[in-house]
């Protein structure tokens, strides 16, 4: 599989700002014309080094690895870099050719100041193509409509067709390469009217994902590549306009009918010898053989006669259009509180022990058919190692007679859990997860596995690539019950792709390792939203900050948009509003509610493994419905001041200055001791209690 070096982080953002280069096709360089005749070209010998020789960006990985296959067999050492990086390799000698977008004007000077000549070859077709939500009932743009909604002059969907509501123009940050595009191909000579930063995504994918998903998305238009929009990244919620009439397709745009048009190009030195591999082989790839290649691999052919019929490459862990799409979940019709419980002495898990602190026995209190299954899967195992479980199901690992570790999920009525449970009865769950699971916009945990930022760990990683879904079937899953950037409590799954899989790329399995492991295994959390499970609760956060500079969350947590999130949403907003003197506030989810907690300190939000230790509680809200259900004193144990959680390291602090403070064991309140404040978080509930000049943050349990 083709990839790039672990060191070329982000290339992908790179890439896609990149992907809409543009440029007419050179007139100094070959163009084929439409020809009805065959244009057979024979493949030409290259030799083994030519893959060392070879450069492009991310969007012509495919082209490149579909070229050196159809070549020499493999594309086995084939590394693409960024466009620029590209262009760098070209002129500077140690590359001999590149797959790129046209050259900018800082790429043509670059190669003039080394005394580079370029010579830029057009080889596959793409074009701007505009897109739309599809409960959007408009289908259609003119191109004087394009520049009247980016002028200002059109400014409701009514005007052009649609709905009475009002456009929201989304375009790319200055000088990114599709924003180029657009001014060159859509608004020529017309001046768009200028656009906020929040109006301005900084990656392809936000841009799509706005348009997809976001509040308001039905209102939504922006612009993206046609490779980009049907290859690399589409959704089922946004469809891409005609324009003028004529629908973006493979054909339209290869006999060149739809407006918008642009290349991929080969780009060589212009003294490169006629015959160099590299001339050769861009002479082979403007043949039939190597252009119905390119169609094959989901390009635009340069000539319409060479497109060739395409369908998604099924087939991996059994998929299908039909299992990757559809689905029934089998998990009840009621909503259920998902939390772990582990061994202990109190129950409600009970476990026994050998002298290797191995797992010998279970029993869950009150359900005995679970108990029996889970006993019969250790005795079936030479060490169980690992266990924890709840009122519906018990996650268990140990290692087999080989040595080889183990794991499985036993429900209820002691059969192993598959993915229907975890659902809704009559949910088609499928179709979300493959919508979602690798959407940076609307799953953190794939924005942080993707980026590696401040709240995670190792590096960032490429994208899946060809990836056509997950079955409804699919078993190589685990579960967990929290979010790692915000306290969610809801249902978490976790989807491995075990090592050989065709989407993941190689990198480092462990960065952190002394013996570090190379592998293209990948494992990606997805959390689920309350209409879809019994056990879903906030499945996704997207922060932002109000003209105050105050930084706050906007909840999702059903499956489409919903008045209930608005509802969440307007409150978390209201509260802010209501306490200016905060400038970050987060969310903690218990069994039953929602509540917001400010803090003063920014940093709050920015760094959040080092949360101030005592926040005000803002707001607290029942889950679903969002009534205001305030927590108080009456809420914790009966004995809060006597029975306090032992052998516990606890916060105390002065009343009078937060930062004062030290870590205390054991502490005995008087009987002055008062309540400042109470929330749910998990399975406890957290108090602050001011004692003796001192303040106290103390976790009880619900059950205590």
């Amino acid at each position: 599989m083709s990839r790039r070096p672990t060191n070329a982080v982000l290339v992908v953002v790179a890439a896609v700002v990149v992907l809409a280069g543009c440029g007419p096709t050179p007139a100094s360089s070959p163009s084929p014309s439409p020809s009805l005749s065959a244009n057979l070209v024979p493949k030409p010998q290259v030799s083994s080094d030519f893959v060392n020789r070879l450069d492009g960006s991310t969007a012509t990985i495919p082209l490149g690895s579909a070229v050196m296959t159809a070549l020499t067999g493999s594309d086995e050492g084939m590394v693409f870099n960024k466009t620029d990086v590209a262009y760098e390799n070209l002129i500077n000698g140690s590359k001999d050719l590149i797959l790129v977008t046209y050259p900018s004007d800082e790429e043509f000077q670059m190669a003039a100041d080394a005394g580079v000549e370029l010579d830029v070859i057009p080889v596959v077709k793409d074009a701007l193509v505009f897109l739309a939500n599809t409960g959007n009932q408009v289908d259609n743009l003119t191109q004087a409509q394009v520049k009247d909604i980016y002028t200002g002059t059109t400014t409701n969907w009514s005007q052009v067709g649609g709905a009475d509501a009002s456009i929201i123009p989304y375009q790319r940050q200055v000088n990114s390469g599709s924003q180029t595009l657009f001014l060159k191909l859509a608004m020529g000579d017309t001046t768009p009217m200028d656009a906020p930063t929040d109006m301005r995504p900084g990656e392809m994918s936000a841009l799509v994902d706005m348009i997809a998903d976001y509040d308001n998305s039905v209102n939504a238009l922006g612009y993206t590549m046609f490779y980009y929009a049907t290859q690399m990244y589409l959704k089922d919620t946004v469809k891409l306009l005609s324009i003028d009439g004529v629908e973006p397709s493979a054909q339209t745009i290869s006999d060149e009918t739809f407006p918008y048009l642009t290349y991929y190009y080969a780009v060589v030195r212009k003294d490169a010898p006629q015959d160099s591999d590299a001339r050769k082989v861009i002479e082979w790839m403007l043949g039939d053989e190597a252009q119905q290649l390119a169609s094959q691999t989901n390009y635009v052919p340069m000539d319409p006669r060479n497109i060739q019929p395409l369908e998604p490459t099924y087939g991996y862990f059994g998929s299908t259009k039909e299992n990757t799409t559809q689905s029934s979940g089998t998990g009840g019709t009621q909503p259920k509180v998902f939390e772990w419980q582990w061994c202990s002495d109190a129950g409600p898990v009970r476990c026994g022990f050998d002298d290797n602190n191995n797992i010998t026995s279970f029993s869950y209190d009150g359900n005995e058919v679970m108990t029996a299954a889970v006993m019969q899967w250790i005795s079936d195992h030479s060490s169980v190692n690992s266990i924890q479980a709840t009122s519906d199901f018990t996650a268990i690992g140990g290692y087999d007679d080989q040595g080889e570790w183990v794991s499985e999920i036993i429900t209820g009525t002691g059969k192993p859990l598959v993915l229907s449970d975890l659902f809704f009865d009559s949910v088609n769950y499928i179709s979300y997860i493959n919508q979602n699971l690798f959407n940076e916009t609307t799953n953190p945990e794939y924005y942080k596995w993707l980026h590696a930022d401040a709240l995670a760990m190792g590096s960032p990683h490429d994208p899946p690539s060809g990836f056509t879904g997950l079955p409804n079937d699919y078993p190589n899953f685990s579960i967990d019950s929290y979010g790692t950037d915000y306290q969610s409590r809801g249902l978490s799954i976790t989807f491995t792709f075990p090592e050989g899989n065709p989407f993941f790329s190689e990198s480092v399995d462990d960065p952190w390792a002394v013996d570090q492991r190379i592998t293209n295994a990948a494992s990606i959390g997805l959390m689920i939203p309350s209409d879809l499970s019994p056990y879903g609760r906030i499945s996704s956060v997207r922060w932002t900050q109000n003209n105050a500079n105050q930084i706050y969350p906007v909840l999702t947590t059903t499956s489409v948009p919903s008045t209930s999130d608005d509802t969440l949403n307007e409150k978390i907003q209201a509260q802010a509003a209501a306490h200016p003197e905060m400038t970050c506030f987060r969310v903690q989810y218990g069994a039953d509610r929602v509540t917001l907690l400010g803090y003063t300190d920014p940093q709050a939000c920015l760094s959040p493994s080092e949360l101030p230790h005592f926040p005000t509680v803002v707001g607290q809200w029942a889950f679903a419905t969002w009534d205001d259900d305030p927590m108080t004193e009456g809420d914790l144990p009966s004995s809060w001041k006597t029975q306090v959680p032992a052998n516990t390291a606890l916060f105390e602090c002065s009343a009078t200055d937060e930062n004062d403070c030290g870590e205390v064991v054991d502490i005995v309140f008087s009987s002055s001791a008062v309540v400042r404040s109470v929330w749910s978080e998990g399975d406890q509930i957290q108090a602050i209690i001011i004692d003796q000049g001192s303040m106290y943050i103390i976790p009880y349990t619900v059950d205590q």
